[in-house]
């Protein structure tokens, strides 16, 4: 009886909410509030890296703490992200990211001055990422009428130039510069990665960065230098691999092949050169090339 009311409540605030988008957006930024401890942890990155793998690991090493898992903090990201979910959804529907993302931007001078804030963020081989990203979204933004897994997989590789002609390339391959630099006011270039090592520690914005292909080996040791935290467990998280369009990215991934104009232009960008050393590279464009 007790379980049937709350939930019965709980419809009812959901429909409250949905009458009024900056009253949902107060109320779930009330409820994040009332997490904040004197630590902040913000694993903030680009999408398909690896984020929502690091965040339950967070979640559950840390249990605790709150945990922000972003993917934009610049004042016009954040913007252009409510434009577009403001119509297409329920103000309730708005997803948990762009919440926290609003919520951060709020407050995260006054998190400076008087908590200890930790920032995460991942990076990946761009042209993988991208496809991921586009084997996820592809059935929803094209509306195709079949559910079966090779026709949208081969739908994907007849498409797949579409992406690489698009603005996603250069948003990707410059998001160091375009979010976490104007976010932050740190220049992550300003100092060398070890890409062998896999991680690197920024002091000056108490950051950690990872690369996800270097991940399961170096994660425990860069969590220990990080947060003095042993016996750290990763846990999975929205892989491509393991999530519910697997089959769909795996066919894609064995079909594609990129044109060596489009890998050049990628695979000599400052993104992965900064992070990725030659064999690498190399590595990623025999995967990818036609």
């Amino acid at each position: 009886m007790i379980s049937q009311v709350k939930t019965k409540l709980k419809e009812q605030l959901g429909q409250i909410l949905d009458y009024s988008y900056p009253l949902s957006i107060q109320w779930r930024s009330y409820l994040i509030q009332r997490l904040i401890t004197d630590q902040v942890f913000v694993v903030y990155s680009d999408g398909k890296v690896g984020s929502t793998s690091l965040t339950i690991s967070l979640r559950r090493n840390l249990r605790d703490q709150f945990v922000f898992h972003i993917h934009r903090l610049t004042q016009q990201s954040i913007i252009d992200a409510e434009n577009y979910y403001k119509d297409r959804c329920k103000p309730s529907q708005i997803p948990d990211n762009l919440i926290q993302s609003i919520f951060l931007h709020k407050h995260l001078n006054h998190f400076f001055d008087t908590k200890q804030v930790y920032f995460f963020s991942l990076v990946r081989d761009p042209v993988a990422a991208l496809i991921s990203e586009y084997c996820e979204n592809y059935p929803y933004t094209s509306k195709m009428e079949t559910n079966s897994e090779d026709e949208i997989a081969d739908k994907i590789t007849q498409n797949i130039m579409t992406l690489f002609e698009s603005e996603k390339v250069d948003m990707r391959l410059n998001w160091f510069e375009m979010e976490l630099k104007k976010a932050l006011d740190f220049d992550i270039y300003s100092e060398p990665f070890p890409s062998q090592k896999g991680y690197h520690i920024y002091q000056d914005r108490n950051l950690l960065l990872m690369k996800l292909e270097s991940l399961n080996s170096c994660y425990s040791q860069a969590i220990e230098d990080f947060l003095g935290l042993k016996n750290f467990t990763l846990e999975e998280g929205n892989k491509a691999e393991q999530s519910s369009y697997r089959e769909i990215y795996q066919k894609v991934k064995k079909a594609i092949k990129i044109p060596t104009t489009i890998l050049d232009e990628i695979y000599s960008s400052n993104y992965v050169k900064y992070f990725y050393e030659d064999e690498e590279i190399k590595g990623f464009r025999e995967k990818w090339q036609g």
